[in-house]
Formats: C-alpha cells, sequence, structure tokens
C-alpha cells in the first residue's frame, strides 16, 4: 500500500482507458494485494473501469485476471448501436441500492464505454447487480456488496 494508505477511510478506483493498462499497472507495482486488502476492510467506490477491474476478467484484455471480486466477465457492448456508448440513459434499479436510494427512478445517468460487465442467471442469493442498462444488450449499471460499491 502506498505510504499512508493503511489509514484511508475510503478508497475509490476510477478511469477511463483500456483494462490491460490497469491491471498491469497493479501487477506491475505490486499494488493488486494491498488493493484487496484494502477493498476488504473500508468503504470502496470503483468508476467505470473500477468497476469492471472487480471481475474475474474482460474480454479486452483475456489473458488477465481482474480482481475477481465478483462473478462473470466485462464483454464488449454488443448489438446495432454506435460505439462507444456515450450518452444519457435510464436505469433499471432494483430494490435496496444503497447508491441510489433517494434518486428519482426516472433519472438519467451519462455513460461513456465500450466494455461492460453482464449480468449472470440470477442465481446468486447474494448478487452484486442493483441496477442496469440497455444500450444494445443489458449491462450492470450499480453493483454493491457490503462495503462495495461500483457504478459504470
Amino acid at each position: 500500500m502506498p505510504e499512508g494508505g493503511e489509514k484511508a477511510l475510503a478508497l475509490s478506483l476510477r478511469g477511463v482507458g483500456h483494462y490491460a493498462a490497469l491491471i498491469r499497472a497493479l501487477d506491475r507495482n505490486g499494488l493488486r494485494d494491498a488493493l484487496l486488502d484494502a477493498i476488504s476492510r473500508i468503504p470502496f467506490l470503483g468508476i467505470c473501469l473500477g468497476l469492471q477491474a472487480l471481475y474475474q476478467m474482460s474480454e479486452e484484455a483475456p489473458d488477465l485476471l481482474g480482481l475477481n471480486i465478483f462473478p462473470g466477465r466485462v464483454r464488449g457492448l454488443t448489438g446495432n448501436v454506435k460505439l462507444p456508448h456515450m450518452g444519457w440513459n435510464q436505469v433499471q434499479a432494483r430494490n435496496g441500492s444503497r447508491l441510489l436510494k433517494g434518486i428519482n427512478r426516472a433519472a438519467y445517468f451519462y455513460f461513456a464505454h465500450s466494455y461492460a460487465a453482464q449480468p449472470q442467471p440470477p442465481s446468486d442469493a447474494h448478487s452484486e447487480v442493483q441496477a442496469t442498462c440497455e444500450y444494445g444488450s443489458e449491462f450492470i449499471a450499480v453493483a454493491e456488496r457490503k462495503n462495495i460499491f461500483a457504478v459504470q
């Protein structure tokens, strides 16, 4: 953990870029274990690429293991849509989202991405998926589990 990082009260991992660049930078700098330790202890917010890194792997860099906190994979957006997805869309929230609490269900959110985590079949009673969005296909817009929060 970088100096002072062990005293952090919360952590945010955000970014727009290539999945491989982020994962390789974490590994090259010996930060994967420190990041996983911090995520297990303190409030964490992943934004865009920060959400995608929480999953097992990404089609954008299939040879690299993600942080593997959530099951599933990140895939390229599909369908007859313009890429990257850049624009305002509504999400389909599930009951219980702490991030979306108090936000009007008709609210719009801005997206800028070509890859997204795909929802798994609802067999997991502890699913992290709290909201999805449609753009060519369904993707995870908000994920939450315990102290971990993430948005696409």
